[in-house]
Parts: C-alpha cells; sequence; structure tokens
C-alpha cells in the first residue's frame, strides 16, 4: 500500500482527508498545510514518542490523528481521548476517512438529514463512553458515515474495515505513580512536538480558570517547561448564571507562569462563522474558546476537559464515560486554527477505576475538603506545587458559557428553508420526546432537591431541540463546508 499525500494551502491547516478506491494499492490524501507528512504515514498532533520514529498507533498519549502504511494495510490511528472521532464511509466502492465531517461530506457529495433531528444528541452521546456512544450518522439518501473514537482502524485494498484497541497506560500503584505518568506523557508530547525534524512547531500553553481541572494541568505543564498560560478574567456561577470573577491569574503567578488575562467574550460580537464551528460537532459550549483565537495557532494547549475523572464521588469508568459533553465543539476550530489539545484529565483515563480508587484513597484524604465541589487529586497537584489553599476552587464556576439556547439568526433561516422535508409524523414524534424527556428531567431535578435521589443521571443533554434548533448542526455543517470545497 502506498500513500499519494497532497498538501494544500487553502485548506484547514490540520485537516485531512483519505480516499481509497476497491483494488487500488495507492490511497489519496488531500491534507492542510501543517500536517507532517512522511513516505508512508501522516499525521496532524503529537504523540508520547520520538518524532524520528512514527509508531503513533503504538501510543498511549496520541493527542491528535494519523495513517500508516503497514504492509497491505493502512493504520489509521483516533485521538487516545474520545472528543474528536475519525469519520469514515463507504460509498460506491471508494472509502473516504478524515478528521473532520465536513471534509467527508464534501468527498463523497453526501449530505446531512434535514429531517434528522438528533445529530445534536448523536454528538452528546460521546459523554457515555466509547462503547455505547452512537457509532454512525445518517445522511440524506445515502449510506451512514460512522465515527470511530479511541482506536485504531486497520484498512486493506479491498475496503475491509477492522478495529485493534489502543495500548494500555500502566497500572499505578497510588497518587505518586499516576502523578509520574502524567508529567511524562506530557514531557514526551512537548519534546515531540517540538522536535527539530517537524516542520511545525508548537509551544506549550496552558488554559486556566479559578477552578481544579485546567490549574491541575496548567501545573503539571509548568512542571515540563511550559511557561505561558492564558485565562478569561469572568465566568459564569453555576447558581446565579452571573458572571463573576475566574480568573487563574493568581494561580499564575504561583507556578510561574506567564499569564494572558482576557476579558469574556462579547456573544453578540461573534461571527457566525465561529457559531457554525462549534454547532457542527454538536453545539455552542466552547464558544469562549473564541476569545483565545489569536494565541491558539502552533500551541501545544493544555485544558482541563474533563475533570469528572478526578471526582471520588462519581462512578468509575473504563470507557471515558463522562458528565457533559464538553470539549466535543473544538474540532473544526482546532483544525482551523492548527493547534494541539491536550485534556489532561484524559490522560490515560481508559484506566479510570483505578483512578477512581486513588481519589478515594486513604493517602488522599488530607486533600479531600469534604464537600460537593471535592477533587483530591487536583488539590494535591497544586498545592504541591506551592499554591495555597484557598487560591482556588471555592466554588464551582463556568468558565465556559453554554449559550445552548440562542440559535443565529443564519440558522433560523437555514430552518425555515429545509423545514419542509420533515414529515408531519416525524414533528410530532420529536414533540412528543421532548416532552417526555423534559417531564423526566424535571422530575429527577425535584426529587434531587429534596433529597431522595442524590446522583440523577445527567439527562438534560439528552433532550432533543425543537424548532430551528433541532437543525443546528446541519447549518453548522452547511457553513464549514464552504471552507473544503477547493
Amino acid at each position: 500500500m502506498k500513500l499519494n499525500i497532497r498538501q494544500r494551502d487553502e485548506l484547514p491547516r490540520l485537516s485531512w482527508c483519505l480516499s481509497l478506491v476497491q483494488g487500488s494499492a495507492t490511497a489519496q490524501i488531500n491534507c492542510g498545510p501543517w500536517v507532517e507528512t512522511g513516505e508512508d504515514w501522516f499525521l496532524e498532533g503529537a504523540w508520547d514518542g520520538d518524532f524520528s520514529e512514527p509508531d503513533f498507533e503504538k501510543h498511549c498519549g496520541l493527542m491528535g490523528s494519523g495513517c500508516r502504511v503497514i504492509g497491505r494495510e493502512l493504520i489509521l490511528a483516533t485521538p487516545s481521548h474520545i472528543l474528536d472521532p475519525l469519520y469514515l464511509v463507504l460509498h460506491e466502492g471508494r472509502l473516504t476517512a478524515s478528521n473532520s465531517l465536513a471534509f467527508v461530506l464534501v468527498a463523497t457529495g453526501l449530505r446531512l438529514d434535514p429531517a434528522y433531528p438528533y445529530y445534536q444528541l448523536d454528538f452528546h452521546s460521546s459523554r457515555y463512553g466509547f462503547d455505547r456512544c452512537v457509532k454512525e450518522l445518517p445522511t440524506k439518501d445515502g449510506p451512514g458515515i460512522r465515527l470511530f473514537r479511541y482506536t485504531n482502524i486497520r484498512l486493506d485494498d479491498r475496503l475491509h474495515v477492522t478495529t485493534t484497541p489502543k495500548p494500555m497506560p500502566p497500572d499505578w500503584k497510588g497518587f505518586h505513580d499516576y502523578r509520574e505518568f502524567l508529567v511524562d506523557t506530557l514531557r514526551a508530547l512537548n519534546d515531540n512536538a517540538n522536535a527539530p525534524r517537524r516542520r511545525i512547531q508548537y509551544k506549550l500553553m496552558s488554559t486556566m480558570s479559578s477552578g481544579y481541572d485546567s490549574s491541575a494541568a496548567a501545573a503539571l505543564a509548568a512542571s515540563v517547561g511550559g511557561a505561558c498560560a492564558v485565562t478569561v478574567k469572568n465566568g459564569g456561577d453555576f447558581q446565579t448564571r452571573e458572571l463573576t470573577d475566574d480568573s487563574g491569574a493568581r494561580v499564575a503567578e504561583h507556578l510561574g507562569l506567564q499569564i494572558t488575562e482576557l476579558p469574556i467574550v462579547d456573544f453578540e460580537d461573534i461571527s457566525d462563522t465561529a457559531r457554525a464551528e462549534c454547532s457542527s460537532s454538536g453545539g455552542l459550549v466552547e464558544l469562549n474558546f473564541i476569545t483565545f483565537d489569536r494565541l491558539l495557532p502552533r500551541k501545544l494547549v493544555t485544558t482541563g476537559h474533563t475533570g469528572n475523572f478526578w471526582m471520588g464521588d462519581v462512578p468509575p469508568s473504563s470507557t471515558f464515560a463522562r458528565m457533559g459533553p464538553d470539549g466535543t465543539g473544538l474540532a473544526e476550530s482546532r483544525l482551523r486554527q492548527g493547534f494541539i489539545h491536550v485534556p489532561v484529565p484524559m490522560l490515560g483515563a481508559v484506566r479510570g477505576r483505578r483512578i477512581h480508587a486513588i481519589c478515594r484513597s486513604q493517602e488522599m484524604k488530607p486533600w479531600s475538603v469534604r464537600r460537593t465541589y471535592d477533587r483530591p487529586v487536583p488539590r494535591r497537584i497544586l498545592e504541591e506545587s506551592g499554591v495555597p489553599r484557598g487560591l482556588f476552587a471555592r466554588k464551582k464556576i463556568g468558565g465556559i458559557i453554554v449559550w445552548s439556547e440562542y440559535v443565529p439568526d443564519a440558522a433560523v433561516q437555514f430552518y425555515f428553508q429545509h423545514r419542509s422535508e420533515r414529515s408531519t409524523m416525524s414533528r410530532v414524534l420529536l414533540a412528543i420526546r421532548w416532552r417526555t424527556t423534559d417531564w423526566y428531567c424535571r422530575t429527577l431535578a425535584l426529587l434531587q432537591r429534596f433529597g431522595l435521589l442524590k446522583r440523577p443521571p445527567r439527562t438534560h443533554w439528552d433532550i432533543p431541540q425543537r424548532g430551528p434548533a433541532s437543525m443546528i448542526v446541519q447549518w453548522g455543517q452547511h457553513v464549514v463546508q464552504q471552507r473544503y470545497r477547493v
């Protein structure tokens, strides 16, 4: 098997699309200008290994995606987390794969079905883990598009598709082993991202807030040479829904990081293109990242997605199951801007049961504050890095504001242009599902309020959208696809 790679400056910097015709021994690849390439491999991202030996599919710390030729097969490697899937479709004797859904749709001529109102829920299903999430998206009058998360995909010239599991991280004995693993992985990623043989190097940068997760990730990054961080001054109070101080500047000072503090983004100033980027992969959750837009290119960016792996009172998972779909909306903006995303709590989180045991172990008791907002692992990381107790994580603040109830005017116009493709019956069924799910969620919330249910499932992410909001993903994809029509 051979690769015929064509890099195009007009494409988003880290995007790629592979096309293989049945019976052919050569795969055609179109990719952005910042994708690293070799004679028999290509990659967007970095991994915890030597850049001169591109065996990234054999490592448990791949941040990004790529492909390698091994004999008569191709190995496609997904990221070592489940935020960014790979998309694959078999259509008319041709297999097409990409790290962008929009790129696949343009390359195959397929389109999302306007009559299907559950695309957003399908993307949100990643919170259930890679074994229970939705694995295929329907299209209009065509084959479905398969989604692959946290796996290696094997392809041959007969277009047979099989998967093999990614390598497992070590089984840590306690906190010190786990912290050493995180530090070693970040150090290896930083070395790989700045290897001299790279065409593009990436400077280590941390996003920060006043909470646990991103601050602990920044502390780990600082220990391996990270020198800069960025923070948003304000965040949303989870109880009052009002803006409050969420700056990580004081924590950054104790970590020796050079901090850039920016005001929270004015939602009215955000372009429809930025809104479409987030909407195209499931929602508007990550819109605040537009604040960092000019700082993200050529950065190895650590974040706190998803910190519930560090909560000892959350049921353990070995499939990356988590409490919400945060992080999924960065896919297209990451490819356009050209940065490598490192969600630090997800490093090695396939051993979630072991992390859970560490959180609840006797050695972590001194770092447990015994209240609702309690995460002993990041607290210990920060306090042992020299950050005083009381300077962080005083209460839960949303560094990312959810504007999911707001639908841009352009999306509303798109909805009215295409709503005739939905039958009356499908609208009735959607209304029934919405009312049933909404009633169920309200009942659970009421039971929790009176102490009759301690840990209800987070079903508010499963409420289908109605009206224009039910077509927000189709609109986002319609906008984003224009950058791939080159």
